[in-house]
Protein backbone atom coordinates (compact mmCIF):
# COMPACT_ATOMS: atom_id res chain seq x y z
CA UNK A 1 0.00 0.00 0.00
CA UNK A 2 1.26 3.48 -0.82
CA UNK A 3 2.18 6.03 1.80
CA UNK A 4 0.61 9.43 2.37
CA UNK A 5 3.09 12.10 3.40
CA UNK A 6 1.78 14.68 5.89
CA UNK A 7 3.79 17.91 6.08
CA UNK A 8 3.01 20.07 9.11
CA UNK A 9 3.24 23.64 7.82
CA UNK A 10 0.64 25.65 9.73
CA UNK A 11 2.53 27.29 12.60
CA UNK A 12 3.18 31.01 12.99
CA UNK A 13 6.90 30.61 13.62
CA UNK A 14 6.96 33.26 16.35
CA UNK A 15 10.61 32.72 17.32
CA UNK A 16 11.64 32.72 13.65
CA UNK A 17 9.91 36.12 13.24
CA UNK A 18 7.70 34.82 10.44
CA UNK A 19 5.04 37.44 11.12
CA UNK A 20 7.44 40.35 10.59
CA UNK A 21 8.86 38.66 7.51
CA UNK A 22 5.32 38.00 6.21
CA UNK A 23 6.49 34.51 5.34
CA UNK A 24 5.53 31.08 6.75
CA UNK A 25 8.56 29.22 8.08
CA UNK A 26 8.15 26.50 5.48
CA UNK A 27 8.74 29.08 2.73
CA UNK A 28 12.07 30.28 4.12
CA UNK A 29 14.65 29.64 1.43
CA UNK A 30 18.00 27.95 1.46
CA UNK A 31 21.08 29.54 -0.09
CA UNK A 32 20.20 27.87 -3.40
CA UNK A 33 16.82 29.62 -3.52
CA UNK A 34 14.75 26.54 -2.72
CA UNK A 35 12.22 26.76 0.11
CA UNK A 36 12.08 24.25 2.95
CA UNK A 37 8.73 23.05 1.61
CA UNK A 38 9.99 22.51 -1.92
CA UNK A 39 13.02 20.69 -0.53
CA UNK A 40 10.69 18.21 1.16
CA UNK A 41 8.51 17.82 -1.95
CA UNK A 42 11.60 17.22 -4.07
CA UNK A 43 13.00 14.62 -1.68
CA UNK A 44 9.66 12.78 -1.75
CA UNK A 45 9.60 12.92 -5.56
CA UNK A 46 13.15 11.56 -5.76
CA UNK A 47 12.59 8.66 -3.37
CA UNK A 48 8.99 7.55 -4.05
CA UNK A 49 6.84 6.71 -7.09
CA UNK A 50 5.26 9.50 -9.10
CA UNK A 51 1.86 10.44 -7.73
CA UNK A 52 2.65 9.52 -4.11
CA UNK A 53 0.00 11.46 -2.17
CA UNK A 54 1.13 14.42 -0.07
CA UNK A 55 -0.92 16.55 2.33
CA UNK A 56 0.47 19.93 3.32
CA UNK A 57 -1.34 21.25 6.40
CA UNK A 58 -1.31 25.05 6.22
CA UNK A 59 -2.57 27.72 8.59
CA UNK A 60 -0.58 30.94 9.05
CA UNK A 61 -0.47 32.82 5.72
CA UNK A 62 -1.88 29.68 4.14
CA UNK A 63 -2.49 31.29 0.75
CA UNK A 64 1.26 31.68 0.28
CA UNK A 65 1.64 27.97 0.87
CA UNK A 66 -1.10 27.26 -1.67
CA UNK A 67 0.70 29.40 -4.25
CA UNK A 68 4.03 27.67 -3.61
CA UNK A 69 2.43 24.24 -4.03
CA UNK A 70 0.59 25.32 -7.19
CA UNK A 71 3.83 26.60 -8.70
CA UNK A 72 5.60 23.35 -7.83
CA UNK A 73 2.80 21.25 -9.34
CA UNK A 74 2.88 23.32 -12.52
CA UNK A 75 6.48 22.19 -13.00
CA UNK A 76 5.80 18.65 -11.76
CA UNK A 77 2.44 17.63 -13.29
CA UNK A 78 2.58 14.09 -11.85
CA UNK A 79 2.72 15.45 -8.30
CA UNK A 80 -0.33 14.72 -6.16
CA UNK A 81 -0.30 17.36 -3.45
CA UNK A 82 -3.27 18.66 -1.46
CA UNK A 83 -3.11 21.70 0.79
CA UNK A 84 -5.36 21.24 3.82
CA UNK A 85 -6.26 24.44 5.66
CA UNK A 86 -6.35 24.20 9.45
CA UNK A 87 -8.54 27.09 10.53
CA UNK A 88 -7.70 26.47 14.21
CA UNK A 89 -3.93 26.24 13.75
CA UNK A 90 -3.31 28.78 16.52
CA UNK A 91 -4.54 26.21 19.05
CA UNK A 92 -1.46 24.08 18.45
CA UNK A 93 0.23 21.51 16.24
CA UNK A 94 -2.00 18.67 17.46
CA UNK A 95 -4.88 20.29 15.54
CA UNK A 96 -2.74 20.36 12.39
CA UNK A 97 -1.77 16.73 12.78
CA UNK A 98 -5.44 15.81 13.10
CA UNK A 99 -6.34 17.78 9.96
CA UNK A 100 -3.55 16.02 8.10
CA UNK A 101 -4.36 12.46 9.12
CA UNK A 102 -8.16 12.73 9.05
CA UNK A 103 -9.80 10.25 6.66
CA UNK A 104 -6.47 8.89 5.42
CA UNK A 105 -6.73 5.16 4.67
CA UNK A 106 -3.08 4.27 4.12
CA UNK A 107 0.30 4.21 5.79
CA UNK A 108 1.45 7.74 6.61
CA UNK A 109 4.71 9.61 7.06
CA UNK A 110 4.50 12.63 9.37
CA UNK A 111 7.08 15.37 8.74
CA UNK A 112 8.15 18.65 10.26
CA UNK A 113 7.56 21.35 7.67
CA UNK A 114 10.27 23.60 9.10
CA UNK A 115 13.09 21.10 8.64
CA UNK A 116 15.68 20.73 5.88
CA UNK A 117 15.99 17.03 5.08
CA UNK A 118 19.11 15.85 3.22
CA UNK A 119 19.32 13.61 0.19
CA UNK A 120 18.68 9.95 0.95
CA UNK A 121 16.75 10.32 4.19
CA UNK A 122 13.36 9.28 2.81
CA UNK A 123 14.84 6.23 1.09
CA UNK A 124 15.06 4.79 4.62
CA UNK A 125 11.27 4.45 4.47
CA UNK A 126 11.34 2.08 1.51
CA UNK A 127 9.81 -1.27 2.45
CA UNK A 128 9.19 -0.20 6.04
CA UNK A 129 6.38 -2.15 7.71
CA UNK A 130 6.66 -1.38 11.42
CA UNK A 131 5.62 2.02 12.72
CA UNK A 132 8.97 3.72 13.26
CA UNK A 133 10.64 7.02 14.04
CA UNK A 134 13.82 7.96 12.16
CA UNK A 135 16.42 9.07 14.72
CA UNK A 136 19.90 10.58 14.99
CA UNK A 137 22.67 10.36 17.60
CA UNK A 138 22.05 12.68 20.58
CA UNK A 139 23.04 16.35 20.60
CA UNK A 140 22.96 19.19 23.11
CA UNK A 141 20.41 21.42 21.38
CA UNK A 142 17.59 22.49 23.75
CA UNK A 143 14.87 22.15 21.09
CA UNK A 144 15.78 18.62 20.06
CA UNK A 145 13.13 15.98 20.71
CA UNK A 146 14.87 13.31 22.75
CA UNK A 147 14.15 9.62 22.36
CA UNK A 148 14.43 7.07 25.17
CA UNK A 149 14.51 3.45 24.04
CA UNK A 150 14.07 0.02 25.58
CA UNK A 151 15.44 -2.80 23.46
CA UNK A 152 14.21 -2.39 19.89
CA UNK A 153 11.38 -0.04 20.83
CA UNK A 154 10.81 3.55 21.87
CA UNK A 155 9.94 3.97 25.55
CA UNK A 156 9.29 7.72 25.60
CA UNK A 157 9.92 10.93 23.65
CA UNK A 158 10.10 14.54 24.81
CA UNK A 159 12.20 17.68 24.88
CA UNK A 160 12.92 17.47 28.61
CA UNK A 161 13.85 13.84 29.14
CA UNK A 162 16.78 13.65 31.57
CA UNK A 163 18.19 10.59 29.78
CA UNK A 164 17.94 9.57 26.12
CA UNK A 165 19.81 7.60 23.49
CA UNK A 166 18.75 9.47 20.32
CA UNK A 167 17.01 12.57 18.97
CA UNK A 168 14.17 12.68 16.47
CA UNK A 169 14.60 13.66 12.82
CA UNK A 170 10.97 14.79 12.76
CA UNK A 171 10.06 11.92 10.43
CA UNK A 172 7.60 9.31 11.73
CA UNK A 173 6.19 6.37 9.76
CA UNK A 174 2.87 4.92 10.89
CA UNK A 175 1.38 1.84 9.29
CA UNK A 176 -2.28 1.84 8.31
CA UNK A 177 -3.51 0.25 11.55
CA UNK A 178 -1.84 2.95 13.61
CA UNK A 179 -3.09 5.66 11.24
CA UNK A 180 -6.72 4.95 12.06
CA UNK A 181 -6.00 4.67 15.78
CA UNK A 182 -4.09 7.95 15.69
CA UNK A 183 -7.00 9.81 14.12
CA UNK A 184 -9.23 8.72 17.00
CA UNK A 185 -6.67 9.62 19.67
CA UNK A 186 -6.18 13.11 18.23
CA UNK A 187 -9.89 13.76 17.89
CA UNK A 188 -10.38 12.77 21.52
CA UNK A 189 -7.66 15.21 22.63
CA UNK A 190 -9.23 18.04 20.65
CA UNK A 191 -12.75 17.36 21.87
CA UNK A 192 -11.54 17.30 25.48
CA UNK A 193 -9.25 20.30 24.91
CA UNK A 194 -6.49 18.21 26.48
CA UNK A 195 -3.47 19.04 24.35
CA UNK A 196 -2.16 22.38 25.61
CA UNK A 197 1.59 22.66 25.11
CA UNK A 198 1.91 19.33 23.29
CA UNK A 199 4.38 18.83 20.48
CA UNK A 200 3.23 16.44 17.79
CA UNK A 201 5.72 13.81 19.01
CA UNK A 202 3.48 13.36 22.05
CA UNK A 203 1.44 11.16 19.73
CA UNK A 204 4.16 8.53 20.11
CA UNK A 205 3.75 8.58 23.89
CA UNK A 206 -0.02 8.24 23.54
CA UNK A 207 0.35 5.20 21.28
CA UNK A 208 2.80 3.61 23.70
CA UNK A 209 0.37 4.23 26.57
CA UNK A 210 -2.23 2.34 24.52
CA UNK A 211 0.11 -0.65 24.40
CA UNK A 212 1.32 -0.06 20.84
CA UNK A 213 4.96 -0.48 19.87
CA UNK A 214 6.92 2.16 17.94
CA UNK A 215 10.30 1.16 16.58
CA UNK A 216 13.21 3.46 15.75
CA UNK A 217 15.71 3.53 12.91
CA UNK A 218 19.08 5.24 13.23
CA UNK A 219 19.97 7.04 10.01
CA UNK A 220 23.13 8.62 8.63
CA UNK A 221 22.26 10.58 5.52
CA UNK A 222 23.71 14.05 6.04
CA UNK A 223 22.96 17.06 8.21
CA UNK A 224 19.40 17.91 9.20
CA UNK A 225 18.41 21.50 10.01
CA UNK A 226 15.31 22.25 12.07
CA UNK A 227 14.55 25.98 12.01
CA UNK A 228 12.92 27.17 15.22
CA UNK A 229 14.49 30.62 15.60
CA UNK A 230 16.06 33.45 13.58
CA UNK A 231 19.44 32.22 14.77
CA UNK A 232 18.66 28.71 13.48
CA UNK A 233 17.85 30.17 10.07
CA UNK A 234 21.09 32.15 9.89
CA UNK A 235 23.08 29.04 10.86
CA UNK A 236 21.22 27.09 8.19
CA UNK A 237 22.13 29.64 5.51
CA UNK A 238 25.78 29.57 6.56
CA UNK A 239 26.16 25.82 6.99
CA UNK A 240 24.07 24.28 4.23
CA UNK A 241 26.13 23.51 1.11
CA UNK A 242 24.97 25.15 -2.10
CA UNK A 243 26.43 22.83 -4.69
CA UNK A 244 25.41 20.84 -7.73
CA UNK A 245 24.38 17.85 -5.62
CA UNK A 246 21.49 19.84 -4.18
CA UNK A 247 18.23 20.26 -6.07
CA UNK A 248 18.07 23.74 -7.57
CA UNK A 249 15.43 26.22 -6.49
CA UNK A 250 12.57 27.04 -8.82
CA UNK A 251 11.27 30.22 -7.23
Amino acid sequence: MSKTFIILAAGMGVRADSKSLNCPKVLLKAANGQSLLVNILEKIRQSHPAGTPVRVVAGFLHQQVVEEVNAYCALNPLARIDVVYNEIYERGVITSLYHGIRDVNSDVVILNGDTYYPDGLFSNLTGMMRSSLLVLPPDDQPDSVRVLTAGNWIAQVGKRLPVSQYISTGCLFLNRRYTRLTEGLLLDLIERDAFAGMIWHNLINLLIQKGKKIAFKLIDTGKIFEIDTKEDYQSFLQDMPNNTNESQGIF
